[in-house]
């Protein structure tokens, strides 16, 4: 809005003209303001204000150009600072007479913006298309404007997963204007990253990828590359090389940058392995401290220098003497940084060493509780990073206690749901399904999804088999064609037919991967058109680039378990976990040994069973924690809803720590 004087009257008798002499002579303010008063004044103003704005640089051109924006004369923010009126007036009269410029327009739209009058600007920046269509940087303001103002729209959280929230418009006419402005300037760095990272953000990732990299060839910028290894490191693009390429830039050249350095070892350790690569970025986090840290020492060093620079695998006596030293060093309050440590828990248990690595996971969990509880937890994000320690140390009450809602008041609905899921969870840790069912039908309620009736149909009330890959030697699948409902994940009826003795002959419904999902979609798509499975789910990250196809049985599952310490859930954990909110009598599960067996998969599910460069079996290490995995499905059990047979039951009767031996005895885990 206009600032300055607005009570002075406008002297009678002075024409437009006379006024803008006598502005010119004893100053721009109070004249203005007295001209916006004048009859036929105001044109006259929006006239004298466009004119005097032809040479502004709006900001979208300051972006493409990478140029400071040159000063201009102060005239037209006078006289905008002191008009009586909207300054969105001055620029309807100048559109309405033919004087307006579009850097003015463009001006009063930046203004406006900045008084939190998105629709002025979006409507003025259109405009100011219209009246220069042929220059880049006017379409790139107004894509720029259409994707600033937030909407109500479907987010991923990482506790909530799938619900309402404020997400980022992506608009059709955003997207227009970007290749609008790609066609008139296809070779501007800035042009290329907006309009490559809308066109990722519209589901073609493909198209968009060689825009991005072209942009940050051209403007190396710390948060493109970030962006960019980002995409290279999701599960359905898994270009680990290249999202490594690009981590290693980052934090390169910041080493504060922890998002960077996780991704690093993420992209490392499901990627090429090199483990020698990895551990030169790490370590930076220990010799850059300047007391502290075990590092220090220089036996200790050359243990830690040998676990990854050497290609053989560890023996047991160097894990066991590294993992004591590692504990005298934190007694005397002396440890590595939280990500070097988890670090060489991934390398230990890639070389089959998983109990030397859950060992000191759990020390780590409990310097995580010991280091938070002297922050303040005013958060829901920083409350479940407490709960997730809690719930790894198997103190899931006190988790479920700091998350009672009653100590949680918040106007803020979306918090306020987060503490309820997180205090769902934490209950279901401890083997009570009510909070967690009850939590559900709120969430699907408030965010209702495609096929979710559908799944609730199938499933209430119904005996559900949930039936796995591995080769456990059961033969039970005339038990699993009795049950009402039959899951399994990944469907492939060529496989189905052939071990029906062990797999059963149905599949009613289905769960799949990023990775796969984009893979395998036509094959999906053709199964599930023609009746062969009645719902098939897909992962939550997977509802940008999916979710406009409007498939009547794709159902994009809400919400994961939020509470892992270490990664998310396992696949058959995680489709007990979303199965179990739409309160089935009972969900069984065959053909799973939890990795105890002699074989990964059952031959002709899928290629790969060992860990490797590049294998999509590292994730169970990367991603997943096996034994807190194997206490979460006795915790399912617990419910009295979950059951299991076979050779899945057998494993499942076990102790935790038995479990852990089974694992590493049977090597599966290779």
């Amino acid at each position: 809005m206009a600032r300055g004087n607005r009570k002075k009257k406008a002297p009678q008798g002075l024409s437009p003209q006379l006024v803008v002499q006598k502005a010119k002579q004893q100053g721009v303010a109070a004249w203005a303001n007295i001209l916006g008063r004048v009859p036929g004044g105001e044109v006259k103003l929006a006239e004298w204000v466009s004119d005097s704005s032809a040479d502004f640089m709006p900001r979208a051109e300051v972006q493409m150009t990478g140029k400071p924006r040159p000063r201009t004369r102060r005239l037209p923010v006078i006289i905008l600072e002191n008009y009586p009126g909207p300054e969105a007036k001055l620029a309807d009269l100048a559109l309405e007479n033919n004087t307006a410029h579009p850097n003015f327009l463009e001006r009063v739209a930046a203004r406006a913006a900045l008084e939190g009058d998105n629709a002025t600007a979006l409507r003025l920046r259109r405009r100011a298309v219209e009246l220069d269509p042929e220059t880049a940087h006017r379409h790139l303001a107004l894509a720029q404007c259409l994707l600033k103002e937030p909407e109500e729209g479907v987010v991923h959280d990482w506790i909530l997963g799938l619900a309402k929230g404020s997400a980022v418009p992506n608009s059709e006419e955003a997207l227009q204007a970007l290749k609008k402005a790609y066609e008139l300037a296809p070779g501007n760095p800035v042009v290329l990253y907006e309009y490559g990272t809308a066109l990722v953000a519209a589901g073609d990732v493909d198209k968009a990828l060689p825009l991005l990299e072209m942009a940050v060839l051209k403007r190396p910028q710390e948060d493109w590359y970030l962006q960019l290894a980002e995409i290279y490191r999701r599960p359905d693009i898994a270009k680990f090389e290249k999202a490594m390429t690009y981590y290693e830039r980052v934090f390169g050249d910041n080493p504060k940058n922890m998002k960077a350095l996780s991704g690093l070892i993420n992209a490392g350790t499901r990627g090429p392995m090199d483990w020698a690569r990895i551990w030169r970025s790490v370590r930076r986090l220990e010799t850059r401290k300047k007391s502290g840290t075990p590092y220090d020492d220089p036996a200790i060093q050359e243990q830690l220098d040998q676990l990854f620079w050497r290609e053989e695998h560890p023996t047991q006596e160097q894990v066991d003497s590294l993992g004591k030293t590692l504990t005298e060093e934190f007694n005397r309050g002396r440890s590595l940084h939280r990500t070097a440590l988890g670090l060489v828990i991934t390398r230990l248990q890639f070389a089959r060493h998983f109990a030397a690595g859950f060992a000191l996971r759990a020390g780590d969990a409990q310097e995580r509780v010991r280091a938070l509880r002297k922050k303040p937890i005013d958060t829901p994000n920083a409350l479940r990073n407490l709960m997730k320690a809690y719930v790894y140390l198997d103190d899931a009450d006190t988790a479920a206690g700091l998350a009672d809602v009653k100590f949680w008041p918040s106007g803020d609905k979306f918090e306020s749901l987060q503490i309820e899921k997180l205090h769902a969870d934490a209950k279901l840790w401890a083997g009570d399904a009510v909070p967690y069912i009850k939590y559900s039908k709120k969430a699907r309620k408030r965010t209702p999804l495609t096929a979710d009736d559908r799944m609730e149909k199938l499933i209430k009330g119904k005996r559900v088999a949930l039936v796995g890959p591995a080769e456990t030697g059961d033969r039970l699948g005339h038990i699993i064609d009795e049950y009402d409902v039959v899951v399994r994940p990944r469907y492939q009826p060529e496989f189905i037919e052939e071990n029906k003795d062990a797999q059963g002959s149905r599949t009613d419904i289905t769960y799949y991967s990023g990775q796969d999902l984009t893979s395998l979609f036509e094959g999906i798509a053709a199964a599930a058109e023609n009746g062969d499975v009645k719902v098939v789910n897909a992962r939550p990250f997977s509802y940008a680039a999916h979710a406009h196809r409007q498939l009547p049985w794709l159902r994009f599952y809400r919400q994961d378990f939020s509470l892992c310490f270490h990664g998310g859930s396992l696949g058959i954990q995680r489709m007990a976990y979303d199965l179990l909110q739409f309160e089935p009598e009972e969900i069984c599960v065959f053909n799973s040994d939890l990795y105890t067996g002699n074989s990964m998969f059952t031959t002709g599910w899928r290629h790969g069973d060992t860990f490797g460069p590049y294998s999509h079996i590292n994730d169970i290490v990367v991603s997943h924690d096996v034994k807190s995995e194997f206490k979460f499905m006795k915790a399912l059990m617990s419910t009295g809803r979950v059951t299991a047979q076979g050779r899945a039951a057998e494993v499942l009767a076990q102790t935790p720590d038995e479990y852990v031996r089974a694992v590493e005895e049977a090597g599966v885990l290779r």
